[in-house]
């Protein structure tokens, strides 16, 4: 009797073992859910002196095919090694036709001393399987050494729709500035003075830059960038990085996701 019912206990154990395994979902099935994740990343133009810090930038996308993107993810890199994700998260947004728009936000700290590139994002979901996404293009520095013969205005405007810069400058050296060009670390963005601006000792002068000449010309959905000031004193080049500006991030959502999709 108690070995029929030994044996009955083990029977009903081994069926319910089998419908466990029966009803997870094997890797393939997981990796074709992720296969069927349709993500699609803006243009993104970052170029950036981060000034030996950590720093958040924003990596705009849309997603369909998933309620949380979050829960997905189980890790990010990009494809240059000396660029360290730090931290990430996703804020999601506004939906239309069945996408999505997300931020991702991405603490990232430089690892050499050198100007460091990288354009293509790997997406590690939950279940091992990756994929490869190109960004646009990201250009990062630890520091330019930078001067200390300039200074800006307290009201120094951080967002614009698209590439332009106004600003205030004051030369706090004991020796005149001549003031050349302004442009971001990669030197896409790029605006010359017509005339070489001289600024004298203790004096004050307002840049008014209302659009960048683009080297590369190509046009980008939005723009991180660290505006850089090349110029001369004292017979030596000298360069000062005003605080990062960003274009195109202050779009309400609409905007955003159409610039993702098209």
């Amino acid at each position: 009797m108690k070995l029929r019912r030994f044996l009955t206990i083990g029977f009903l154990f081994i069926v319910v073992l089998v419908l466990v395994f029966i009803n997870l979902p094997s890797n393939e099935e997981k990796a074709k859910d992720n296969k069927e994740i349709d993500l699609t990343f803006a243009d993104n133009y970052i170029s950036y002196v981060l000034n030996n810090e950590t720093v958040s930038v924003n990596i705009f996308g849309a997603k369909k095919n998933i309620a949380n993107l979050s829960d997905t993810i189980a890790g990010l890199e990009l494809n240059n090694e000396n660029i360290k994700i730090v931290e990430y998260e996703i804020d999601s947004g506004k939906t239309s036709n069945e996408h999505q728009l997300f931020n991702l936000m991405l603490d990232i700290k430089v690892l050499s001393n050198e100007i460091e590139k990288a354009d293509t994002l790997r997406v590690t979901f939950d279940n091992n399987d990756s994929q490869e996404y190109n960004i646009g293009q990201m250009v990062v520095a630890n520091e330019i050494d930078s001067s200390d013969h300039i200074s800006y205005g307290n009201e120094y405007n951080v967002g614009y729709p698209e590439p332009s810069l106004v600003t205030t400058i004051t030369n706090t050296n004991d020796e005149s500035i001549i003031i050349k060009n302004v442009s971001d670390l990669n030197k896409m963005l790029f605006y010359e003075f017509s005339d070489e601006l001289l600024i004298d000792p203790g004096k004050s002068y307002d840049i008014d830059i209302p659009s960048f000449e683009n080297k590369e010309s190509i046009q980008y959905d939005f723009y991180t960038i660290t505006p850089i000031i090349y110029y001369k004193s004292g017979g030596n080049e000298h360069v000062f990085d005003l605080p990062t500006v960003i274009y195109g991030l202050l779009d309400d959502d609409d905007e955003k996701l159409w610039k993702v999709l098209n």
